[in-house]
């Protein structure tokens, strides 16, 4: 993906299928962006995103990041 200025995605629960349509789309239509953040549960920190050669791996998401008061 192009990696472009403004944009900052997060794509949450990376590993489901619907996370990784998000991503594959997002890939399909070359969008361009400053930061991606693919977040999924402890279980799959770590864990390769899924397409075509992207460098990024799952990262987890605590709660309190989410929350907001």
């Amino acid at each position: 993906m192009n990696k472009g200025t403004g944009l900052r995605i997060a794509v949450v629960g990376v590993s489901s299928l619907i996370g990784e349509a998000v991503i594959d789309e997002l890939r399909a239509r070359k969008t361009a962006f400053a930061e991606l953040h693919a977040l999924d549960d402890e279980r799959n920190v770590g864990r390769p995103v899924t397409g075509d050669g992207g460098a990024e791996s799952a990262k987890t998401l605590a709660l309190s990041d989410v929350g907001g008061s």
